[in-house]
């Protein structure tokens, strides 16, 4: 099992890796047959500290996505500049914030020369994006009419797929030595694809009244990108403080037991990846692994009380919370045997198995899955999480 993991984790690296490659070849290619003609573009030192100021003042406004990559839209920028300005004056904007990135930032965890190297590749990365996109948006876009407004948001959407794609492959790169198995690709491209379209609407509004309004058009777009970054920002914010907050709650529920101290997070992260590889996503996942978090609360500040018990005090205070009532009832069954079948979540079963399987192999029990699938042979959806277990780990 382990050495199909490590295979799978190479061919997963092998496939990022490509993307990347193929993007900067098409990025090139298309510049090199004359798709994107940058020797006529006019470049204009005004145009390109206009795309350059507004690179950095969205690079100046980070948003930390709630699974904690920091992210630097700037699609506004992009497509206002290639639509107004031409791909010449884009692309200097872009070398610019590349080299004052690479200059004044750190990623923490990177040493400075992978970071640099990133740095680079992120230019590389930008560049190649912005000339694949150019053929699409073509000569003389301006002013734009209503019904190149549709054109136009079809070009800012294609621009965010790639854009989208290509930063989590970096990311996944860049972080492969630090990736949880739990976190998924999907944790990350839903906030960056929602933070990117808004910018993508909001360039299609400032393009449609450049020809009225000029730079006074550029300017209400540039107020309500930074509104929208520092309302995402302030959002994002809260919710992570909120995923510590619970996680603070998991781990005070091991203080009165220092054998068990680790039991939740490593629990956690196996709840998480069965879920995931048994179809579940977004909101039903979270409560999951809220609940997966959550599922020994019920032993703080009470002794000698049996699993049952635990698990129904532990569902009593989270149901007291708006935000986790619906990850009481699987706290509650995670003992799901003395349940009917019929009346307990997959969710629950999923903890409680998992719960099983964690403390069986932190005790160094060989073959735990074979002992758990005779004890739960019976029990179809216990079978199904063993199944899921066998194929992750």
């Amino acid at each position: 099992m382990k050495a199909r993991g490590l295979c799978a984790n190479t061919v997963r690296q092998w496939v990022w890796w490509l993307s990347l490659a193929l993007l900067g070849v098409g990025g090139l290619a298309s510049w090199a047959l004359g798709l994107v003609d940058v020797g006529e573009s006019r470049v204009s030192i005004s145009h390109v500290l206009q795309i350059l100021m507004l690179m950095l003042l969205l690079r100046a406004l980070p948003i930390k996505l709630p699974r904690g990559d920091t992210v630097h839209p700037d699609a506004f920028a992009v497509l206002y500049g290639l639509w107004a300005y031409g791909i010449a004056s884009v692309l200097i904007a872009i070398l610019v914030t590349g080299m004052v990135t690479a200059l004044y930032e750190r990623l923490p965890g990177v040493s400075r020369g992978r970071f640099v190297a990133a740095c680079i590749g992120d230019v590389a990365r930008r560049a190649s994006l912005a000339s694949l996109i150019t053929p699409l948006i073509g000569t003389n876009s301006l002013p734009l009419r209503e019904h190149d407004l549709y054109m136009a948001m079809i070009v800012g959407m294609c621009y965010v797929a790639l854009d989208d794609l290509s930063w989590v492959a970096q990311a996944h790169i860049i972080r492969a030595k630090n990736e949880s198995r739990g976190e998924s690709l999907v944790s990350l491209l839903q906030p960056l694809a929602a933070v990117n379209i808004v910018h993508v609407s909001i360039a299609g509004v400032a393009l449609r009244v450049h020809e009225t309004l000029g730079l006074g058009g550029l300017l209400i777009g540039l107020i309500l990108v930074v509104l929208l970054q520092v309302g995402l920002a302030s959002y994002f914010a809260m919710r992570r403080a909120y995923a510590e907050t619970i996680g603070a709650l998991a781990r005070a529920s091991e203080l009165d037991q220092p054998e068990e101290v680790g039991h939740v997070e490593r629990v956690t992260g196996l709840v998480v990846s069965v879920g995931r590889a048994m179809g579940m996503r977004g909101r039903e996942l979270e409560t999951l692994r809220f609940a997966a978090l959550l599922h020994e609360i019920g032993r703080i500040g009470a002794e000698d009380i049996s699993e049952r018990e635990a698990a129904e005090r532990g569902a009593q205070i989270v149901a007291q919370v708006d935000r986790l009532r619906q990850a009481a009832p699987l706290i509650e069954h995670q003992g799901f045997e003395a349940f009917p079948e019929t009346a307990v979540s997959l969710g629950a079963v999923i903890i409680g198995v998992c719960c099983a399987y964690a403390r069986a192999e932190k005790s160094g029990e060989r073959d735990a899955t074979l002992r758990l699938r005779e004890r739960w042979r019976a029990h179809e959806g216990a079978m199904r999480v063993l199944d899921a277990i066998d194929f992750i780990v």
